[in-house]
């Protein structure tokens, strides 16, 4: 397969039109075609994805094979899509084919299963889909010639390795034990014991003995177990010590490549000989090869019990190797997945003893279920990412096998776009239905190849980050899109699909010619839903078009960061001069809440944006976050009622204290060395600033504190509503907490201030000088800045990181204090300004701090 890269786009829209036109200029089928071939297509509601792939840009060189396992019924539909979508796109990989499907294992008589583990010896790295183990009734449904063994034990025997689990974690699939903050990985010895075990049923009365007859010819040994007096059942079991001998090894290489803690947990106060053995070889492996390795990182080996082992797992934060026997790993795995969320969200790998040699694959079973369901036609939402992960800690390890940093890079970013797609929240029913119950609606999930589509749109951006001189596909507008390009293509694919039509492809393959592609969009309705573009760079010689899309999307954010800052400094402006000549904060308060309320109903009847539909229990949970909201701009309009509005937003500065400190006793998020260190020039720059502050009163400095509070309070309770009821977006949370806050506030201010607000109060200050009009005036423009501001920070969260968001609150506190001492003519002292200055380098370094610990958690 050739060189490549790939260009992605994807629309949804009302009623569009598309105008699809091709010119050829070299033979085809025969014929020399010259003439251009023009396709318009209407259709009433419709999705486009459009895939490229240019010839001139190298994918990652993968130096050595990596062994290939195919499986059975959906996770081999699924197992093929990630290959073809995500994998060999991006990889020139040499791949050693084996069918392991249950019909080509009955056709070779298991041999396949034999080889692929042999070839897995051979070339140290295998990737594995999920197969079938029959039963009688598998045997009897494909008509087998026997009942043929388990291919994971053929595989584990062969490569006598050590099966380890471990949980993909995503911040927005609650966890049944929460507790659980970091991974845990647990190792099941895949060898011996009651999975080896000869069992047998006594049918009466009599003695069961043990016997051991050495080969040397020694004297047999004979133990009496028990003398049974009537029927019952006995069972033997065994195990050898090399076999424990490379369970301990592997454990250990796993636990020291990870930089975790291990331990090994057994019942050898009952099994004192058996169990006592694994412990013995354990510690006689970790005494002689690990120890001193081990603690050059702070990390530790250690026994314990299974029972009390399992009660310390149920109450610990995780992040350690847990090594099981066979049975207890095998029960212990699926209570932990269960435990962190999912099946689905589990890795698993075969790991020999001298970590040379890998194995990765699906967790969980061929999801027949759902494959019965897509043999009927029907649509399915399967959940690919243990697949995907197989792929990617496969590939991880033939990339540090090999010393091959691309590769590595390119797997950490497919892990990572993986985990951002869940958290972004687009995910396959299994997972939605962890979020929002058994009774989760078709809108909030995917189907399984939307699944993975919706990954491409992640992965792209990171593959290949748009370059100067480099050409793409681009569009430019919202409601007019009319900007096309051409380039050359050897493959065009395109799939429309419609919410009230069947899924049909438009496979277009041009080969072996060069052929030129233009694409114009139009007759948009003001229903336009959706608009989503992602690009991939194609060769520096194919143009300028990519640079002036990048131009233009750069332009468009700054904006947006232009007007949140000009809105920002507006409202302030606004708010204290109305504060000013109208000293009663919860009436200005519930005016501005007003505000919104009109704004955020205009939105949702002119069909701007959806209208959530909001039930009794995300109620419930959304109530808390607006009474929050409510108290935190009550007291902030306090505060800049009293004092000027650059003291009060240096005081504001101490938010990420608060921050740190309700995460630390609501959440149990520990923060980092980094993250408490920032907070030294935070605290000391506000306590600098208040004591030189010309303007210092009590109330005013005692009610932006509490706005502090208040304001990181609705934060704690927003993070819990995202585990547990995430049902609306951010602008429509924004919205219905806007409303409820105008419902809470109204008679709030009129029981406290609504006399001073009344007709006959406005005409007594009128006559005293006040005037009205303009007071109005203001108070309307300072609650459309109020909400405004707040809609557009909304806005660019979705389309940057929360990171990088709070990097541009923190330069919009120094533009909003900045412009405020200017306009008002505020009194700064030196020692003030210093202290101000300091408070503000902190909350940079602050986020800084934060930006070090915000990378994905796909351990």
């Amino acid at each position: 397969m050739s060189s490549a890269t790939l260009l992605s786009s994807s629309l949804a829209l009302k009623n569009p039109s598309f105008h699809f036109s091709s010119t050829f200029s070299t033979p085809f089928n025969g014929r020399l075609l010259k003439n251009q071939l023009p396709c318009p297509i209407r259709f009433p509601a419709v999705s486009l994805r459009c895939y490229a792939s240019s010839s001139g840009v190298d994918r990652v060189r993968v130096l050595n094979p990596v062994v290939e396992m195919d499986g059975d019924e959906m996770t081999r539909i699924i197992w093929t899509m990630i290959k073809e979508k995500l994998i060999f796109p991006f990889l020139d990989l040499d791949i050693k084919y084996y069918d392991l499907g249950i019909l080509n294992r009955d056709a070779t008589d298991d041999r396949v299963t034999v080889e692929s583990a042999e070839a897995t010896l051979k070339y140290n790295v295998a990737v594995k889909c999920a197969t079938i183990t029959p039963d009688e009734a598998r045997v009897k449904e494909f008509g087998l010639k026997a009942m043929w063994r388990s291919p994971n034990g053929t595989i584990r025997n062969i490569l006598n390795g050590t099966v380890f689990r471990e949980p993909i974690l995503c911040q927005n699939i609650p966890r049944i034990v929460p507790g659980w903050k970091k991974p845990i990985c647990i190792g099941r010895h895949a060898f011996g014991d009651q999975y080896r075990a000869t069992d047998t049923i006594i049918p009466g009365p009599g003695k069961l003995k043990m016997v051991f007859v050495p080969e040397n010819g020694e004297t047999p040994r004979e133990l009496e177990v028990y003398d049974f007096k009537g029927p019952g059942i006995a069972l033997t079991m065994y195990n050898v010590d090399e076999s424990i001998q490379a369970f301990a090894e592997s454990s250990m290489s796993l636990a020291f490549e990870k930089k975790w803690p291990l331990y090994l947990s057994t019942k050898n106060t009952i099994l004192k000989k058996y169990d006592g053995r694994f412990k013995d070889i354990f510690q006689e492996v970790y005494e002689e090869k690990w120890k001193q390795k081990f603690e050059e990182y702070s990390i530790w080996y250690e026994h314990r019990l299974i029972d009390d082992m399992v009660a310390y797992a149920v109450k610990s934060e995780g992040g350690y190797v847990w090594a099981c026997k066979n049975y207890d790993g095998d029960v212990q795995s699926d209570l932990l997945a269960q435990g962190f969320g999912s099946l689905g969200l589990m890795t698993s790998v075969l790991l020999s003893s001298d970590g040379k040699t890998l194995e990765a694959e699906a967790a969980h079973g061929t999801v027949t279920r759902h494959y019965r369901l897509h043999q009927k036609g029907q649509e399915t939402s399967t959940n690919s990412i243990a697949s995907i992960f197989a792929w990617s800690r496969g590939l991880e390890h033939r990339a540090k096998l090999d010393q091959n940093e691309r590769l590595l890079d390119f797997v950490q970013k497919l892990e990572a776009s993986c985990v951002e797609t869940v958290e972004s929240g687009k995910m396959t029913k299994d997972l939605a239905l962890l979020i929002h119950g058994p009774k989760v609606s078709r809108e909030f999930y995917l189907n399984t190849e939307e699944f993975i589509d919706a990954m491409e749109i992640f992965l792209f951006p990171d593959l290949f980050p748009i370059r100067p001189r480099a050409r793409a596909v681009y569009f430019i507008g919202i409601f007019d899109i009319t900007r096309a390009t051409s380039f050359p293509l050897p493959l065009i694919s395109c799939r429309l699909r419609s919410p009230n039509l069947p899924h049909f492809p438009h496979i277009v393959p041009f080969r072996s010619f060069s052929s030129s592609i233009a694409v114009s969009c139009s007759g948009f309705s003001s229903r336009l839903q959706k608009f989503t573009r992602t690009a991939a760079s194609l060769p520096e010689s194919a143009g300028e078009a990519e640079e002036s899309a990048d131009f233009v999307n750069n332009l468009r954010l700054g904006s947006m960061f232009g007007v949140w800052y000009l809105l920002n400094i507006y409202y302030n402006i606004f708010n204290k001069q109305v504060l000013k000549a109208f000293p009663f904060p919860t009436t200005v308060t519930a005016f501005q809440f007003a505000c919104g309320t009109v704004i955020v109903s205009l939105m949702w009847a002119l069909n701007f944006h959806p209208r959530p539909n909001v039930n009794r229990s995300q109620f419930a949970a959304i109530l808390p976050l607006a009474v929050a909201h409510t108290m935190g701009n009550i007291l902030t309009n306090v505060s800049l009622g009293k004092v000027a509005v650059s003291f009060t937003h240096t005081i504001k500065a101490m938010e990420p204290f608060f921050t740190v400190l309700l995460s630390a006793f609501f959440l149990a998020e520990r923060p980092t060395f980094w993250v408490v260190l920032s907070l030294i020039p935070v605290v000391g720059g506000v306590a600098l600033a208040s004591f030189t502050e010309a303007s210092f009163n009590w109330i005013g400095f005692s009610s932006a504190m509490a706005s502090n509070l208040t304001n990181q309070s609705r934060n704690i309770f927003s993070k819990k509503l995202m585990v547990h009821k995430e049902a609306l977006d951010n602008i429509n949370l924004f919205s219905v907490i806007t409303i409820i806050s105008f419902t809470l506030l109204v008679p709030s201010a009129l029981l406290l201030e609504g006399t001073k607000f009344s007709p006959s109060y406005l005409q007594l200050a009128a006559n005293q000088g006040l005037n009205v009009s303009e007071l109005c005036i203001r108070l309307l423009l300072s609650g459309i800045c109020f909400h405004s501001y707040q809609q557009v920070s909304y806005s660019i969260l979705q389309e940057i990181s929360p990171v990088t968001h709070a990097v541009g609150n923190s330069l919009k506190r120094v533009v909003v204090i900045v412009s405020s001492v200017i306009f008002f003519q505020t009194a700064v002292s030196h020692l003030n300004a210093l202290g101000t200055g300091i408070a503000l380098v902190g909350v940079f370094l602050y986020s800084r701090a934060k930006r070090m610990n915000s990378k994905p958690k796909t351990l």
